[in-house]
């Protein structure tokens, strides 16, 4: 019979992605209005989770209309 056993290790990551950077940079001059804001993060999001609905980027005039996508 069967005498041997499997190990197996699940390791938890239980920190969230940071926000790493930005582009264009806060109050950057001369920014074409068509210009893709880049977010950069501390580790890869659940594409699943990032949407229209859970991504908002806003100026003092409101919500900045636009599409969303992660690469």
């Amino acid at each position: 019979g069967y005498t041997g056993y499997a190990e197996n290790t699940i390791t938890v990551d239980t920190t969230a992605p940071a926000l790493v950077s930005v582009t264009p940079a806060a109050g950057a001059q001369g920014v074409a209005v068509n210009s893709a804001i880049v977010f950069t993060f501390s580790e890869a999001l659940n594409t699943a989770s990032v949407t229209k609905d859970s991504v908002a980027v806003s100026s003092s005039f409101g919500q900045v209309p636009g599409m969303v996508s992660i690469s």
